[in-house]
């Protein structure tokens, strides 16, 4: 049962980052910074040692 409930609270954590990744990118409540390491990312501008943090406004 630990290690069950271990790896949920991993998978519950997962999901909120996504669910705040997500409601960052809604249009007219866009996040400049998720933006701007989205289009890096895709567009490949980003270094392999970079290190982006974002922090999520409640």
């Amino acid at each position: 049962m630990g290690q069950a409930s271990t790896e949920f609270d991993a998978l519950l954590g997962e999901r909120e980052n996504l669910e705040n990744k997500v409601v960052m990118m809604r249009p007219g409540s866009i996040n400049k910074d998720l933006l701007e390491e989205r289009i890096r990312s895709v567009l490949g501008y980003s270094y392999e040692n970079e290190i982006i943090l974002l922090q999520s406004r409640s």
